[in-house]
């Protein structure tokens, strides 16, 4: 993504979105169909943001797109600047799965990421996803989906799912590849811009 198409990417998101940093309105959550509808760049850093702690961060892996393929990008936004996202991915299982929650530490808490959250459930109805045990946001999915599974190091949730079709959303789950990789806290304060490899 060169500088123009990034400016002309920024424009169209900055569109109409509220001063204020709350999510008050629905037109500040916005939906895309393809990571080249978003700016890559903005995206990495926020989940950069989103997973740092005292001990370092998570950073998307090299070939996240060619791992991920979205059926939809939730984005909370303000002024181009990305303070929440959720990626959905489509099983073909009749179930969605949930790779990526993740929302910015400044507006982490505050409601932000949950009304995300709550819009894509309306939107998706059945769904699945995973989470380890240090998510930062595990305790909010255990309420979110009270019935879930302990597998190893990976928490399985779903939402809205048959009992028929509990047993394909957990080995989906747990089928999938790793998408973020652990940062060192000085690497990662010393680390570029981060990119996301998108293929054209």
């Amino acid at each position: 993504m060169n500088a123009k198409e990034a400016d002309k990417i920024l424009l169209k998101l900055s569109g109409d979105c509220a001063g204020n940093p709350e999510i008050a309105q629905n037109d500040s959550i916005r939906t895309y169909t393809s990571y080249n509808e978003i700016d890559a760049c903005e995206f990495c850093s926020l989940v950069e943001d989103g997973f740092a702690c005292e001990q370092g961060t998570r950073r998307l892996v090299d070939n996240y797109s060619n791992i991920v393929n979205p059926k939809k990008i939730f984005l909370a936004e303000n002024d181009g600047v990305y303070l929440s996202a959720i990626v959905i991915e489509d099983t073909g299982h009749g179930f969605s799965y949930m790779d990526k929650f993740v929302t910015r530490r400044k507006y982490q808490k505050n409601g932000i990421g949950k009304k995300l959250f709550e819009t894509v459930l309306k939107e998706e109805n059945k769904m699945c996803w995973r989470a380890k045990s240090d998510n930062p946001v595990i305790d909010f999915y255990k309420k979110m989906a009270p019935d879930y599974i302990i597998s190893g190091e990976w928490h399985c949730f779903w939402k809205a799912l048959d009992s028929t079709e509990i047993p394909n959303a957990i080995d989906y789950c747990l089928s999938k590849e790793e998408t973020l990789v652990q940062v060192a806290k000085q690497e990662y304060l010393c680390h570029r811009t981060p990119q996301l490899n998108i293929k054209r």
